[in-house]
């Protein structure tokens, strides 16, 4: 029963932020962990294009997205205490973009009865998962 709450806790995931409390000055380990959760994110939902993740450290902020084909973000972080309407912006967009801004594929739907629906659907329950291929 665990390993199947598990996996779809990670069937639900839109976006990953890594938080670490104090400025680490060994950023590449943190931005390697960054990756493997975006990458497991990857492997367990096969009806995304891409997924964007954050690594939130002390008082920094930096975006990353990874897709199949490797990993982009950006060159420098931003201090979120100086710029708090850039981090506002950053939180909201997560909230409020559509499922395709977000990486969803649209064209894939799961089939449940008696219509198809979006893995990324609220409305999608965890038995729904269970009896899907996504899970066996």
């Amino acid at each position: 029963e665990l390993i199947k709450s598990i996996i779809a806790w990670w069937l639900r995931v839109s976006v990953i932020i890594e938080v670490k409390r104090k400025n680490d000055p060994d950023v590449l380990a943190r931005v390697t962990q960054l990756m493997t959760y975006l990458r497991q994110v990857l492997r367990e939902q096969l009806d995304r294009w891409f997924v964007p993740g954050f690594l939130l450290t002390g008082t920094q902020l930096a975006a990353w997205v990874v897709d199949r084909s490797g990993a982009f973000g950006t060159q420098k972080s931003f201090n979120f205490h100086k710029e708090p309407k850039k981090f506002i912006q950053v939180i909201l967009a997560c909230s409020t973009l559509p499922p395709t801004r977000l990486g969803w594929d649209t064209t894939m739907m799961l089939w449940k009865t008696p219509s198809p629906v979006y893995s990324f659907s609220k409305t999608l329950k965890f038995e729904d998962y269970a009896k899907n291929a996504y899970t066996r």
